[in-house]
């Protein structure tokens, strides 16, 4: 076995403890070693934040050999090294004594999550949120589509002169879709507001019915991005033309001596990424912390999501591939290894496999204060992607999920998509606005999508989909012959104040959904505890003893001893 150390500060080519390197240097040491491997390699990060304004890049080159790994590891646990693209922001002086009202310049950065001594603030808002639940109040029930005109009408009371109109998003969450959209114009009279969003989301937004979006309960919404919104404690603003961030601090913050982050310019920390023909395998990546990455392309195009945070009407040439970019990429990889890592205040995705991703394990990781999805397994593949390139033998277990779609609210904890042969076990996924574990996509009939023998099983699920209808602790979709959902305990799954009338439920085998057995599971304080979408197309699956409350089986799930501790990592919100 070899000990390599990397550093901060590091610098030169020796990577050894008195002498650490760079990352990119130590990288580039293990390179000339890693061929004719006959024990493991470690490289040893020293404590302390590593900068980053781009991916840190693991390739073939980097792959261990002989079947031995390449280990990237925390030299001292209790001091993890953090990957950051933070940048921290200071100089802060009064703008509105009256209103206690902060400024900073912040010169051409430009970035949508403001973090104050580790928390997310709110980006300004109205109405304001006043409670950490279902991040409300919203407005609901006065909403009107005009699909023809791609116009949105609401009250005129809730539109004011804006100043920089052209900034401001209208959010829109009708079931499970999450809508940003900026505005064009608006157009008022005594009683309403004709609400005109900017190309191309006004083009792209709107694919659905004017039923899908108008009445009643089955569209909430709020404006977010104006100043006139700074009014609560805790909200911030960026006025792109002066340069300027405005923050109202909380009662508890001291500004002289508050820790003010923002993301930089890094969508993804960590790139594993081989070639379809070169995989890149055997490596380890443990005890390490991700924080801080960004996703700027909502301000630059809007942005219209279906459930999983999965783009509608995607602009390939502008946008990330399906959902928003990870944190944590792997690609055409094998025998790679994510343990015991933090992923927290990230802009975007926690982890993401792409396709040509097989025999890879993601255990014992924290993700939390996340944006968008948790983890990310193969949503790119389609129908047409040959089986060869299909993500394959992936074990997801003891994993606390918790806090994910923070700003993109039907984010989900583990989103998996035409996958075979995963397992998903004794995991804790808990406080989302949308659903816990979706596994399968939309297959457009009852046909073969090359999916199946997975495993959902052994995990703790609850207080997910408080926000969004339509939703679940566990969503099914397409044929999965061979997979089993069981002894799960999934509780406490109740439909949110402000949800529509779709369906709901604990377990929910929607569109297609096929050939999946769900059976021993626990089951308990649910708005509904199974729901078969026969409508849709979901037919032969087997339901087996799911009205048990069998202790031995909650007992079970979730975490496993070994892992219990990383709970504690997540600060109370």
């Amino acid at each position: 076995m070899s000990t390599f150390y990397a550093s901060p500060d590091g610098r030169g080519t020796a990577c050894t403890s008195d002498n650490p390197c760079s990352l990119e240097g130590v990288r580039n040491k293990v390179r000339k070693v890693n061929s004719d491997m006959t024990g493991d390699i470690i490289v040893k990060l020293n404590s302390g934040t590593y900068p980053r304004i781009s991916a840190f890049v693991l390739d073939t080159r980097d792959s261990g050999s002989n079947g031995f790994y390449v280990i990237y590891e925390a030299a001292d646990t209790s001091h993890p090294p953090i990957l950051s693209g933070a940048r921290e922001l200071t100089g802060w002086t009064l703008h509105n004594e009256a209103n206690n009202i902060y400024k900073t310049n912040v010169g051409t950065a430009r970035f949508r999550q403001l973090y104050v001594n580790g928390t997310l603030a709110i980006r300004s808002r109205t109405p304001n949120i006043s409670e950490n639940t279902y991040y409300g109040p919203y407005y609901q029930g006065s909403f009107r589509l005009d699909s023809t005109q791609r116009v949105v009408q609401v009250p005129s009371a809730q539109v004011d002169d804006w100043e920089r109109l052209d900034e401001v998003e209208l959010v829109m969450m009708p079931h499970w879709y999450h809508l940003r959209l900026r505005i064009d114009s608006l157009v008022e009279n005594d009683t309403v507001a004709l609400v005109v969003p900017k190309k191309p989301e006004r083009n792209r937004a709107f694919n659905k019915k004017e039923s899908f979006y108008n009445g009643g309960s089955k569209t909430f919404y709020y404006f977010e991005n104006a100043y006139e919104f700074l009014d609560s404690e805790g909200e911030w603003y960026l006025n792109t033309d002066s340069k300027t961030v405005y923050y109202k601090p909380r009662a508890n913050e001291d500004i002289a001596t508050a820790k003010i982050v923002v993301s930089g310019s890094t969508e993804t920390l960590l790139r594993i990424s081989g070639k379809a023909y070169a995989p890149v395998h055997h490596i380890k990546i443990r005890n390490i912390q991700f924080e801080y990455t960004t996703w700027m392309q909502p301000s630059i195009t809007g942005m219209a999501m279906t459930q999983g945070n999965q783009i509608l009407n995607r602009l390939r040439s502008t946008e990330g591939n399906v959902v928003p970019p990870p944190a944590l990429r792997i690609q055409n990889a094998e025998n790679i290894q994510i343990e015991r890592n933090v992923f927290s205040k990230l802009g975007g995705v926690g982890i993401e496999f792409y396709p040509g991703t097989k025999n890879c394990e993601v255990v014992g990781n924290v993700l939390y204060d996340i944006s968008s999805n948790g983890i990310v397994l193969d949503i790119t593949s389609d129908l047409s992607t040959p089986r060869s390139k299909r993500l394959s033998n992936v074990l997801v277990a003891n994993n606390y999920i918790t806090r994910v779609g923070r700003q993109y609210s039907n984010g989900q904890g583990i989103l998996a998509g035409f996958v075979k042969n995963v397992i998903i076990e004794h995991n804790e996924i808990a406080d989302l606005s949308y659903t816990g574990i979706q596994i399968g996509q939309q297959s457009g009939g009852n046909q073969h999508v090359r999916m199946g023998n997975n495993l959902i099983r052994y995990n703790n699920i609850h207080h997910v989909a408080q926000l969004h209808d339509d939703g679940a602790g566990i969503y099914t979709l397409a044929q999965q012959p061979g997979t089993r959902i069981y002894e799960n305990w999934v509780h406490h799954i109740v439909k949110g104040p402000w949800a529509g009338s779709y369906s709901f439920a604990a377990i929910y085998q929607d569109n297609h959904s096929e050939n999946i057995t769900v059976e021993r599971n626990v089951l308990t304080n649910n708005t509904r505890n199974i729901y078969e979408q026969t409508r849709i197309g979901a037919k032969n699956n087997i339901y087996s003893n799911n009205d048990s409350e069998d202790q031995a089986i909650v007992d079970k799930a979730g975490l496993q001893p070994a892992y219990a501790d990383i709970k504690a990592w997540v600060p109370v919100k």
